[in-house]
């Protein structure tokens, strides 16, 4: 007996060790929280600098030059958001090996050979005086606060056993230069062509990856790939760092003083991220030189991605133009030493790159680059693998570009006072390409997809990859600024994108897309013409619009398709009754994503065979199109039967509303779409982690779905296949009659700290639609800190 008791003891032990070391850590973190109050005198500083608190945290920044106010922004992030520029900085830099171990090789390699950094540094050293001070004001501040700081660092610090480094000025251009790859991921594309090549004919690969409902023409592959290369393709999209996949999708729209109360432009801005802890956006409002700028900043950056300066409002959508190219070089020499050209065998650039490994011996690596950029495939498999298959992939992409002038060109713009002000520094935008929704106080709105577009030479035009021993270069420049889509204060007094077709199909470079589907910008251009005159306030409230716009075309089609039994059903009533709406605390929206979901494998597994696999999220699209004009895709060729599409809509309604009911009980009325589509913010990496990882996780129920204004997308897989995790995490809406009211709201809170008050104090009034106002007084609230020279 008194085994088997201290059996249990030991075990209790053993369960309870892992929470009372988080607690003591805990007691200790709480000691990171900043001091935002009182006076802090700083070494090195020339100039008072003023933080001023809100109730929300969101602090006002005055500084008596730009340089000064950037000073402030980085105290303010290093207080508020020091774990989330650390993990962004280590990433970027390939260094998350030094403090994860092993499991950070993977992306170390990636992020060596992408040579990240070392853009970055040379990207800064290019840089004019004026943007480098910038830079150098807020490295400074972060630095400062660091230094000044006499308490523990927050918690993930602890449990990781580390310190932070200096943060330095080029650190900041990595931001950047992430987002340019994100972005800019049209190379996948060309990886999901050659997988499906030899599955689908060519014009139904073309029309099964369209997102648009136009079948744009893919050329033929010329010659099979062989498997080996077509294998090392996969390796690379497989191998790419989950951090810097695609996550692309925003809205952005404005009208003119017709249109709104004020008399006066307003501009709408929600770009659409991935879903983590801490939010990536942080608002700030600095003021300096008589200018202020306010809006939504990235930890890590010294300026206002999206916002205003009251002269001029601008939001960003991601154009979907194609800005990546995968380039298939063929090896000569022993050993595959050499590549080949138009004019014989080259040399490979070779660099030596030491990553340091936590707990282990440091990794050197071997980083390649050809004249179009660097070997990715070398960071997925070793260079004896390559060798054998007698080719090497290389990515080249305009994220990739060592003369990019983007983060000069984003200073200038939140300087800018006029449009043409405006025009000259989006004149310096390169990567990652966007479209820029601007309107101007003087009255004229616009948009310009900004950004390098390659004028391609070789003749497949990026739809596949390229062969690089064909071509001496495979880009002849960019496209020139005049050349690129652009739209000026249009006579209908409305500019609007929400990542659908940008130039119409003839356009020699964005003719071919990729674009998403017209189904956001459809309901934003219907609804923006339902009002004649709006605000700030109406505005904000059309960005919560919930209505499933790919719902509105597809279900109609799947409902012709039942029969009088299960239309008069419970399921079958309450989505005839249905106006569309995706709200949280509606049936009908989970019994359609449901029912689409147990549809779609049943049209496309025969096809698509073994790849059918990494194609779980249905397609509205597609689904449309395959109902309308394709119907030999309902039938199963393994069969000799010949199924319709009423049969497979007929047997998926019947699955889903058994699985519903198994699963929420009979009472259909008190199904909730909300009860599945959660948003769960994750923090990096605990919040991935057993037992823990709820300790650093937020969720919320969420409106909306993929394709309503209020985009909120889901995965379709795992355990919960409908968590929205692609949504907004910043909304803004700027009357630039009335700029002190504007609206904003920000995802989660503006602390990363787990301890603070505003680590999650947003989270509810983000779900609901609330907003707030930056104005230049807080109100009687605010928390003041002042830096002081010492």
């Amino acid at each position: 007996m008194r085994l088997v008791k201290g059996l249990f003891l030991g075990i209790g032990v053993l369960v309870a060790l892992p929470f009372v070391i988080v607690g003591i850590l805990a007691a200790l973190a709480v000691t990171s929280l900043p001091e935002t109050e009182g006076r802090q005198k700083v070494a090195g500083l020339d100039q008072a600098i003023e933080i001023r608190r809100d109730a929300r945290a969101i602090p006002r920044i005055v500084a008596e030059d730009m340089a000064g106010a950037a000073f402030g922004l980085g105290y303010a992030h290093a207080q508020d958001r020091l774990v989330q520029m650390e993990l962004i900085r280590r990433f970027g830099r390939g260094e998350v090996s030094a403090i994860v171990g092993s499991l950070g090789l993977g992306t170390d390699k990636m992020m060596r050979t992408l040579g990240v950094h070392r853009l970055a540094l040379e990207t800064y050293e290019q840089l004019p005086p004026a943007s480098r001070d910038i830079l150098d004001g807020y490295a400074a501040g972060v630095n400062a606060w660091r230094r000044a700081h006499s308490g523990f660092l927050p918690l993930e610090f602890q449990l990781l056993a580390h310190d932070f480094e200096p943060w330095r000025p080029e650190d900041s251009l990595i931001v950047q230069r992430l987002l340019g790859l994100m972005l800019s991921s049209d190379w996948r594309d060309e990886a999901r062509r050659v997988k499906l090549a030899g599955t689908l004919e060519p014009r139904e690969l073309a029309f099964f990856l369209s997102d648009e409902g136009v079948v744009p023409a893919i050329p033929p592959m010329g010659h099979p790939l062989p498997k080996d290369t077509a294998a090392l393709i996969q390796d690379v999209v497989d191998g790419w760092p989950a951090a810097i996949a695609p996550r692309r999708a925003s809205n952005a729209w404005a009208v003119d003083g017709s249109r709104s109360v004020s008399g006066r432009p307003i501009l709408a801005s929600d770009p659409h991220l991935g879903v983590l802890a801490p939010n990536i956006w942080y608002a700030a409002r600095l003021e300096a030189d008589g200018k202020m700028v306010v809006g939504g900043t990235i930890p890590g950056a010294p300026l206002v991605m999206i916002g205003h300066n009251g002269k001029i409002a601008w939001g960003l959508t991601t154009a979907y133009a194609d800005t990546a190219d995968l380039v298939i070089e063929r090896l000569a020499g022993e050993n595959g030493s050499r590549y080949l050209t138009q004019n014989g065998p080259k040399d490979f650039t070779v660099r030596e790159e030491v990553i340091e490994v936590r707990f282990g011996d440091p990794e050197v690596i071997q980083v390649r680059e050809t004249r179009h950029g660097p070997v990715v495939s070398d960071a997925v498999s070793s260079v004896g693998a390559i060798t054998g298959s007698g080719t090497a992939l290389v990515l080249k992409a305009t994220a990739l570009d060592p003369n990019d002038r983007s983060a000069e060109s984003l200073l200038r713009l939140n300087m800018a006072e006029s449009r043409a002000e405006a025009m000259e520094a989006l004149a310096l935008f390169q990567s990652p390409q966007q479209n820029i929704v601007f309107a101007a106080a003087t009255g004229e709105i616009g948009l310009i997809t900004a950004g390098a577009m390659p004028k391609r030479i070789d003749q497949n035009g990026g739809r596949l990859p390229a062969e690089g021993w064909k071509h001496e270069a495979l880009w002849d420049g960019y496209v020139p600024l005049p050349a690129l889509p652009q739209v000026h204060s249009p006579e209908t007094g409305v500019v609007l994108n929400a990542n659908d077709r940008i130039a119409p199909p003839e356009d020699p470079w964005f003719g071919q897309g990729p674009y998403t589907a017209p189904f956001r910008a459809e309901r934003i251009a219907e609804r923006l013409n339902h009002r004649k005159l709006w605000s700030a306030e109406t505005m904000a409230a059309l960005q919560m619009d919930s209505t499933g716009m790919g719902a509105t075309h597809l279900l109609p089609l799947l409902m012709a398709n039942l029969d009088e039994g299960r239309l008069t059903s419970p399921a079958g009533q309450l989505l005839a009754q249905w106006t569309y709406r995706m709200d949280r605390e509606l049936a009908a929206p989970l019994i359609y994503n449901a029912w689409i979901k147990a549809l779609w494998p049943k049209l496309i597994a025969d096809d698509l065979g073994d790849h059918a696999e990494s194609y779980q999220r249905p397609k509205p699209i597609t689904m449309i199109g395959i109902l309308r004009d394709r119907p030999q895709w309902c039938d199963d060729r393994a069969t000799p039967d010949v199924d319709s599409c009423a049969g497979l809509i007929r047997a998926s309604f019947d699955e889903t509303v058994a699985s519903l009911t198994e699963e929420f009980g009979d009472k259909l009325r008190k199904w909730r779409w909300g009860t599945v589509h959660q948003t769960h913010f994750k923090a990096l990496p605990f919040g991935y982690l057993p037992v823990i990882g709820p300790l650093f996780t937020v969720s919320e129920e969420t409106d909306g779905g993929p394709h309503s204004i209020l985009r909120a997308a889901m995965s379709y897989r795992g355990a919960t296949p409908f968590a929205n995790v692609h949504t907004a995490g910043l909304r803004m809406a700027v009357d630039l009659g009335m700029p002190e009211e504007a609206r904003f709201m920000v995802a989660l809170g503006q602390s990363g700290n787990l301890y603070s008050r505003h680590y999650r104090d947003l989270a509810t009034a983000w779900a609901n639609g609330e907003t707030f106002t930056i104005p230049s007084d807080p109100g009687p609230e605010a928390e003041i800190l002042q830096l002081l020279p010492r």
